[in-house]
């Protein structure tokens, strides 16, 4: 876990240090950081603390350790924490007002001054 939350906090780190610019208000990206919020206070107060009782359990306290519903809940939800946000990140699905957070190039032509070419009239 240690290797894994320096890791997970590194690529957090670089993640919002290159989308300083404009991409940190798109809904994709809101959505992505409360994910990895999520997934960061399940891997660190709920499978952390369970994995050290589980680990320091003896007999029959080891069963009883290693059938606490919250924490195995925890546990079973992460690869599917991690997935959606992969997902967001690569997907970058539609936000609610319309735009794909894509940049589909009239953005890039206003910046430039000229016109969006126009994709009408060729095969």
């Amino acid at each position: 876990f240690l290797i894994g939350g320096i890791l997970v906090t590194l690529g957090v780190g670089i993640g919002i240090w290159l989308a300083w610019d404009d991409q940190l208000t798109q809904s994709w990206m809101v959505a992505s950081m409360a994910l990895i919020v999520l997934a960061g206070f399940g891997g660190v107060v709920l499978e952390d603390r369970w994995l050290r009782r589980l680990s320091a359990a003896q007999g029959d306290a080891f069963t009883t350790v290693l059938r606490e519903k919250i924490p195995l809940l925890a546990a079973l939800c992460s690869p599917m924490i991690w997935l959606s946000i992969a997902w967001l990140m690569i997907a970058k699905p539609v936000c609610a007002d319309g735009g794909s957070g894509i940049d589909d190039g009239q953005e890039r032509a206003d910046r430039l001054g000229g016109d969006r070419p126009s994709s009408r009239g060729r095969l």
